[in-house]
């Protein structure tokens, strides 16, 4: 066991120490927490070296709201608890049920993709708190390595895809990044450190899942040294990619103008497709700091390059970048985001009530009702019930501006039954004068019941 402790105690510090080298101190670095194995090897292990390597470190944790919530809550608890006990801070973030595939129906995207969208904003938000020159270190192992290589190789990724996961870029690090899974799960037991176990894992209805679960063992079983041979072909590929794109930026250099990037169009004209593509997605990575490193962008978004025309005009214009010809020249430039609100819906019924960080709503029978929380009658020809986020500004313009980011409704089709704050709050009931069902009556009613929890806070840290 002290092998393997040393082993991968000697590996994460060279790599960490190198990571480390081109930035200033004062340093601070913010872990990505779940409690999982790979991020609590990654909190012990920051920890064990803070001091040597001079930085201070604090940890993030997310919670998606999309596992059951009794797991969910021991999940809590450990992340708090292991913190605690190593007295690091935790900057906490706790979704709404529903929110997650809310807002993936709104990018366009999977669940997970939300999910790690949404993550690194997170992550972003508690950077920018700081003056102090800020990481956030993430844990991605040799492993996650493999299988982003095969998926974004099977999904038509092209050369840019075979790059995989960069081991840093800007202000992310991955200190695990050449660590197996394997060694990890070691590691932890020889140190007799307990991690969370994730049960979404296990479900195939993510890709990942399903590439980690099938393909990456059918792969060891055939091909025994096929794991080696991708890192091998992934370090050929930067090495080809480097000396190329440095011969592309002489072909076609580009040049900054209040914010925007700008080339000359004959000279891009000429370019082979896969060296516009790869321009681009550097250049975009300039104007939107790095958002796209990990080259998540359909290929097909850039299917109009292959019929460039000396017409000018929009070429491109999508993922917060818009591409177009004036003149003779070709001009790439960020998209102004308009005003947007993250919309969540949550289907609510007898046997699913609706928890958010401050208070639960629950659909009852009035004859199964005791008093203590507040009670919201429902008319007669209710069956369906949904509770969401305001869709538009007319629903959110009633309300002062410190409510209208908390704001919850509860509706019967477009009808709002109700509007709650962040605390429970009633503002707004579709009986002007609020009734309240008359507890103990003989009538079997339908009726939502509003307990309010005010130990919860949204965002707790």
């Amino acid at each position: 066991m002290k092998s393997i402790q040393k082993k991968v105690e000697t590996q994460f510090y060279a790599t960490l120490s190198s990571q480390l080298s081109q930035h200033k101190r004062p340093l601070r670095i913010v872990t990505a927490f779940s409690g999982g194995p790979d991020s609590t090897a990654l909190l012990v292990l920051l920890q064990k070296f803070r001091t040597e390597l001079n930085y201070t470190l604090e940890a993030a944790y997310v919670n998606h709201g999309i596992r059951p919530a009794d797991e969910l809550s021991q999940e809590e608890l450990k992340v708090e608890r292991l913190t605690s006990e190593m007295n690091i801070p935790l900057h906490q973030k706790n979704l709404m049920p529903g929110f997650l595939t809310s807002f993936a129906l709104k990018k366009h995207t999977g669940v997970e993709a939300a999910a790690r969208l949404y993550r690194y904003r997170f992550f972003d938000r508690i950077m920018q708190k700081s003056e102090v020159c800020s990481l956030t270190a993430l844990g991605h192992n040799r492993n996650d390595q493999e299988e982003t290589i095969l998926m974004r190789l099977f999904s038509g990724g092209g050369l840019e895809g075979l790059k995989g996961i960069p081991e840093e870029r800007e202000n992310l690090i991955r200190p695990l990044i050449q660590i197996d899974r394997l060694s990890i799960m070691s590691y932890l037991e020889s140190i007799q450190i307990a991690f969370v176990h994730d049960s979404s894992n296990f479900e195939k209805d993510y890709l990942r899942n399903k590439i980690r679960l099938d393909l990456m063992r059918q792969i060891g079983e055939i091909f025994p040294e096929g794991t080696s041979s991708l890192h091998r072909l992934r370090e050929d590929t930067l090495s080809i990619l480097n000396h190329y794109n440095s011969l592309i930026d002489e072909q076609c250099p580009w040049t900054s103008s209040g914010g925007r990037r700008i080339c000359n169009f004959s000279d891009f004209k000429r370019l082979p497709l896969v060296s516009q593509r790869s321009l681009l997605l550097k250049n975009m990575n300039l104007i939107m700091h790095s958002r796209y490193s990990d080259n998540r962008i359909p290929r097909s978004f850039f299917n109009p390059l292959e019929s460039l025309s000396d017409d000018k005009g929009m070429i491109l214009k999508g993922h917060g970048i818009q591409f177009y010809k004036k003149q003779d020249r070709l001009i790439l430039e960020q998209i102004e985001r308009s005003n947007q609100w993250d919309h969540f819906f949550f289907n609510l019924n007898l046997d699913s009530p609706y928890r958010s960080d401050r208070f639960t709503l629950e659909l009852k029978e009035s004859c199964g009702i005791s008093g203590g929380d507040k009670v919201l009658d429902l008319p007669q020809e209710v069956n369906t019930l949904i509770v969401r986020s305001p869709l538009s500004a007319t629903e959110l313009r009633p309300y002062t501006k410190k409510k209208q980011d908390s704001l919850t409704l509860l509706c019967s089709g477009r009808k709002v039954l109700c509007v709650i704050d962040a605390d429970g709050e009633i503002l707004y009931s579709w009986r002007e004068n609020k009734k309240r069902l008359e507890i103990g009556r003989n009538t079997n009613h339908l009726c939502v019941i509003i307990i309010v929890r005010g130990d919860y806070a949204p965002g707790r840290k």
